[in-house]
């Protein structure tokens, strides 16, 4: 609980130093390691720190929702990327629903980013301009991995929208 409280105090107090309230998403630097002890879905995991769970949207990502084309893939594959694994995990917000946004390193390596490089999420542009995510985007769409497979994919947002 103690690893939780901190993590959302550090949030809080960032938040209203930088606008959160303007509707900006501030960045804090704040590393944690931990070990993902659950795969919510495509972007959506829980880390459990210091004896805590926390749950961490993954930043710059959209992965498509579980009842859309390649939603369970998207969550079978962040899972096999993650699961059980220790990470470290680079805090990089609040969203706009008071969820904790963050970047996961497995091995060194950027899950967030591999997750867009294999096809299993968009790069959420409207909330991240990582010039590094659009351009594995791009390569994941010319090389049709994923849900790049289907000619005309639906993003996420717009499922959400429809329902």
């Amino acid at each position: 609980m103690r690893a939780k409280y901190l993590f959302m105090m550090l949030v809080v107090i960032q938040a209203s130093t930088t606008g959160l309230a303007a509707g900006k998403i501030p960045t804090i630097e704040r590393v944690a390691q931990g070990k993902v002890v659950a795969v919510t879905d495509g972007d959506t995991v829980k880390v459990l720190i210091d004896g805590s769970e926390v749950r961490v949207r993954l930043e710059g990502i959209d992965s498509p929702e579980g009842k859309q084309a390649v939603g369970a893939q998207a969550k079978q594959h962040l899972s096999d990327l993650a699961f059980g694994k220790t990470v470290q995990l680079h805090v990089t917000g609040k969203d706009r629903y008071g969820r904790i946004l963050g970047k996961l390193f497995v091995d060194g390596g950027d899950v967030n980013l591999q997750m867009i490089t294999d096809g299993m999420a968009w790069h959420y542009e409207y909330y991240n301009s990582e010039e590094r995510y659009a351009a594995a985007q791009v390569e994941a769409k010319e090389a049709k991995r994923g849900l790049w497979a289907d000619p005309m994919p639906l993003p996420p947002w717009e499922f959400r929208k429809r329902k």
